[in-house]
């Protein structure tokens, strides 16, 4: 048997590698030295942050009164509600591992969890049990209850009550269901996510190349938040607290499972949808035409009068 070289310890962490080569890899990647900065002129990759000087969000409590720099959160936030290892609104795990498996790893049509529960009853009803649901609406409706943070849906009955044309248009003959949540409570719940600490940009902040130019990267970045820091900021009382700007975005979805194909429009935070120009009709191959005219909600107007949403879209 050929004798095996090793074991190759890193002299730098407790780490083993099979190999030398596997060593050197390791130390290259993990513990590369940083070169030192040149001295001879200004680097082009070194960027200079200049942030708000008023509004520096600030630590503070939920009462406001600022808190050290570096103060973790109560320990009791549980942003769901949930203690950790809770299944509900399921009753053990083996319910939720059922519905999860069905409703997202499968997407399992209603016949196919009809199917999966009569069977779960057969196996358990020499027991005297049966299966926590009958059928694949009492499962949906299990899942409808999942309650991810505190703040519950809403669901609302919309129709169109305006005057109708002799043959109407199918919208205005529907009945919508508009599902919503209290947008600030949505936002402070997304504030209080341990996973975005240090990934948010609590400021607003210039950014300046390494010859001094100026760098834009995304909305905090630009001269908008700025200003809108400096109008805010007019008022002494809110100094040190953060400027959280909302971006809302909508574009159509179709939901497969358990809907039908049932057709949604989610709000979410998004930008232009697929290049076209938020002012005016310019085709996105096409965005310095001449002839695009600017976009007006009369225009807007004009066309669901004319025609059914699906055509529009």
């Amino acid at each position: 048997a050929r004798k095996m070289a090793g074991p190759y310890n890193c002299p730098d962490c407790t780490r083993t590698c099979r190999s030398a080569g596997g060593l050197t890899r390791h130390r290259n990647t993990v513990h590369r030295p940083f070169s030192p900065v040149s001295d001879d002129g200004p680097d082009p990759h070194r960027h200079r942050k200049v942030s708000h000087p008023k509004l520096t969000a600030v630590l503070c409590d939920r009462n406001g009164v600022n808190l050290p720099p570096g103060s973790l959160p109560p320990a009791d936030a549980h942003l769901d509600g949930h203690t950790p290892g809770s299944w509900a609104p399921f009753e053990s795990r083996t319910e939720f591992d059922f519905a999860h498996f069905h409703f997202v790893r499968l997407q399992s049509s209603a016949d196919e969890i009809d199917r999966a529960l009569d069977l779960w009853t057969a196996s358990v009803l020499k027991h005297g049990e049966q299966a926590p649901w009958r059928n694949a609406q009492q499962l949906y409706d299990t899942i409808d209850e999942i309650q991810h943070g505190v703040m519950p849906w809403q669901v609302y009955q919309i129709t169109y009550t305006g005057p109708r044309p002799p043959v109407a248009p199918k919208w205005m003959t529907e009945t919508y269901e508009l599902c919503t949540r209290d947008s600030r409570l949505v936002l402070q719940q997304q504030l209080a996510t341990p996973e975005f600490k240090d990934k948010i940009d609590y400021s607003p902040y210039r950014q300046f190349d390494g010859d001094g130019k100026r760098v834009w990267s995304n909305l905090m970045s630009g001269d908008w938040a700025w200003k809108q820091a400096d109008t805010i900021a007019e008022d002494p009382a809110t100094i040190g607290s953060m400027f959280v700007p909302v971006v809302a975005g909508s574009d159509k979805t179709t939901v497969p499972v358990a809907t039908g194909h049932q057709e949604y429009h989610p709000v979410w935070l998004a930008s232009i949808v697929q290049n076209w120009c938020p002012k005016c009709d310019a085709n996105p191959h096409n965005l310095n035409d001449p002839n695009a005219r600017r976009r007006s909600h009369e225009k807007t107007d004009f066309l669901i009068t004319c025609f059914d949403p699906g055509t529009l879209w």
